[in-house]
């Protein structure tokens, strides 16, 4: 659990918090002339451009318009500038914007860059180009500028959304949303102190291109259902593992049967579930999703025997686990028939409600358990061995965790055992 926290936290504040925090004391420790302004716009023209086309090359769309609406808010700041067009509505009107474009193209499903997910976007883009330009005209000039009360409430607020859709996703590019309108925002209260406003701006475009960078590690290296590393990872973890560790194979129990029962989308909440578990696992485990409903998890630096108490722990807390099944399967009535003459390893707990299959159900694993010896040296003759523990748990009746025969015997020929 410890460990999920710490990836967390470390997702959330690196490198956003990072890239905002050397680009504010950059700016506050430099002094740069009047006449370097149109260098440092140029700066920023290369770090948007730049994270265009990275998340252009990487199908995301979201990314791709908040940099352009980046641009559009750059320009508009440009413009404060000119002598006599510094006026408060055009500053208020573009300071609501930022907070509103960042949610709206954040919630916006994003499907890649398509006419279905580009049409509405650009339909955004265009209508803060006209309300900017409609709104800076006519107005009287204003020579202090500042954020009313209300821009700061939606501020807030917008900061909020985006915080509770990184904790709900944990991917990196939502991080790259919060703390990119954080640069927003102390670029927008940097109006007037020269180079400033921009210097946040060009951190917002690098922060945001980072995130792209970062979503692509992501999607490379963790399973983007459950948000445990994948098998890729797993792979590159083991090739430095060191000579002492032990391997759990994990195995969902009737999985295949399940999902036919009551449908896919439930089956994805399972494995999310015994992911979620799985990654509460004590003792240091690392886990992973190694395929399907399969999962690896990783005791650096233990015995396979201690590993054994953890993972029947934690097999006690996914047996004792439950979630609702909602309503709407129609191939759940079916096959009820079928579970009584083949049953899962998810069993109804609750009572049905109106027309749906509304009730509660449990899921159990079987687990193999696997270290290095003089019978298994290399870490694939480890996973072999623990993949064969898993299979005699499913064959001696399934949830429970079985240990392997070199690792079973090993432990006996030490006297900590007996039966």
């Amino acid at each position: 659990m410890k460990t999920g926290i710490v990836r967390t936290l470390l997702s959330f504040f690196a490198p956003g918090s990072l890239l905002l925090l050397a680009s504010a004391l950059l700016l506050r420790e430099t002094h740069v002339s009047a006449s370097s302004y149109g260098f440092v716009r140029f700066g920023f023209f290369v770090l948007a451009v730049t994270g265009i086309l990275l998340s252009w090359r990487f199908h995301s769309a979201r990314v791709s318009s908040i940099l352009i609406a980046l641009v559009l808010v750059e320009e508009a700041l440009t413009a404060q500038r000119v002598p006599g067009a510094a006026t408060q509505v055009t500053f208020t009107l573009l300071a609501f914007l930022v907070p509103f474009n960042f949610v709206l193209l954040n919630v916006l499903r994003d499907t890649g860059l398509n006419f279905a997910s580009l049409l509405p976007r650009m339909g955004i883009l265009m209508a803060d180009f006209v309300a900017l330009g409609i709104g800076g005209q006519r107005h009287v000039a204003a020579r202090n500028l500042y954020v009313p009360s209300f821009v700061n409430a939606a501020f807030a607020l917008a900061f909020g959304i985006l915080l509770y859709r990184f904790m709900k996703s944990r991917k990196p590019v939502e991080a790259g949303f919060f703390w990119g309108m954080l640069a927003c925002t102390l670029s927008l209260r940097a109006v007037g102190e020269g180079i400033a406003a921009i210097g946040y701006l060009a951190a917002a475009g690098l922060i945001l291109a980072a995130s792209v960078v970062e979503t692509s590690y992501f999607l490379a290296y963790y399973d983007e259902l459950t948000g445990v590393p994948s098998r890729r990872a797993f792979n590159e973890t083991v090739r430095t593992i060191g000579e002492r560790y032990a391997i759990g194979i994990v195995d969902v129990d009737h999985f295949k049967r399940f999902n036919d029962t009551y449908g896919h989308e439930t089956g994805d909440h399972v494995l999310r579930l015994v992911a979620s578990k799985l990654s509460r696992t004590p003792g240091g485990a690392q886990v992973f999703r190694t395929g399907g409903e399969e999962f690896a998890v990783l005791f650096a630096g233990k015995s396979a025997k201690e590993a054994m108490a953890h993972l029947e722990s934690v097999r006690h807390t996914i047996e004792a686990s439950s979630f609702r099944l909602r309503g709407g399967d129609r191939r759940q009535h079916a096959r009820e028939g079928q579970e009584r003459r083949h049953p899962v390893a998810h069993r109804s707990r609750g009572k049905r409600h109106g027309n749906g299959d509304e009730g509660m159900a449990s899921v159990t694993v079987s687990i193999g358990v696997a270290e290095p010896g003089t019978r298994n040296r290399t870490v694939t003759q480890v996973i072999q061995a623990a993949d064969e523990a898993l299979y005699r748990a499913k064959e001696r009746g399934r949830n429970r965790v079985e240990l392997a025969e070199s690792a079973f015997y090993t432990w006996r020929s030490k006297g900590q055992g007996a039966s």
